[in-house]
């Protein structure tokens, strides 16, 4: 019964974290004036702030594989097999990056046209 009361209470601190986590990576709105207080945010203590995803903060893991390798590898010709075994690599992290980087260069191109 102790166990099933701890997780329940660990459940929801982590539920609560997770919210204020989200909420600093949003774009948050202007706060508006009320009428018996100021606008300013409690939380960051200012008014009409942004989140940080707003400002051009990177979330997650660091990208350890050279994407770009992989592409000079797939235009030399080889398959994915082939580069997953030079690179050490998943064959399906070949086929992302490839995906991936197919929708990258298409929205290049479209821009530049």
């Amino acid at each position: 019964m102790v166990v099933t009361i701890l997780s329940a209470v660990a459940q929801a601190e982590r539920q609560r974290i997770l919210e204020r986590t989200n909420e600093g990576r949003l774009e948050r709105k202007p706060m508006e004036f009320s009428p018996g207080g100021t606008a300013a945010d409690p939380r960051t203590n200012q008014r009409g702030t942004t989140g940080a995803k707003a400002n051009g903060v990177q979330f997650g893991r660091k990208r350890s594989i050279d994407r770009n390798k992989v592409f000079a590898l797939r235009e030399k010709g080889l398959g994915a097999t082939d580069i997953a075994r030079q690179m050490k690599i998943g064959r399906s992290t070949v086929y992302v990056i490839l995906q991936k980087g197919k929708h990258d260069r298409a929205g290049k191109e479209e821009s530049d046209g």
